[in-house]
């Protein structure tokens, strides 16, 4: 079973701490018929955090949890995912393992603000 140090040794170290950061990409894809696909919204803060203020529709999956339940959130790998937390770090290292695992429609959200602006959400 993998670990938390398993998603964060995937990621390349720097002076300053990890870097797992990915470019940064629209939420929102277009399907071949021009239909918006509604992502899935990954908050990886702890449970504490998630309950002082979340992205509307999000579902909470703690970085210290994320490797033993991410499958059973995100069971199609070409479905877009956004991954939030509340600076981009853990949600970096969050996307990084996705992106490891095939998922190559992860993408790092950095904050519930900046997702729920991009997304046109409500923080609730």
């Amino acid at each position: 079973m993998q670990s938390f140090a398993k998603i964060r040794n995937s990621c390349t170290t720097y002076p300053h701490g990890y870097n797992c950061e990915i470019h940064f990409h629209p939420f929102v894809r277009m399907t071949s018929d021009a239909t918006p696909q509604k992502p899935i919204i990954i908050d990886v803060r702890s449970p504490l955090e998630y309950a002082s203020g979340h992205v509307e529709g999000s579902v909470n999956l703690p970085l210290d949890r994320f490797v033993e339940a991410y499958a059973a959130v995100i069971q199609d790998k070409a479905k877009q995912v956004v991954v939030y937390c509340a600076s981009g770090a853990r949600s970096s290292q969050a996307v990084q393992f996705l992106m490891a695992q095939g998922y190559a429609n992860a993408v790092n959200g950095i904050s519930c603000h900046n997702v729920a602006n991009r997304l046109g959400k409500s923080v609730v």
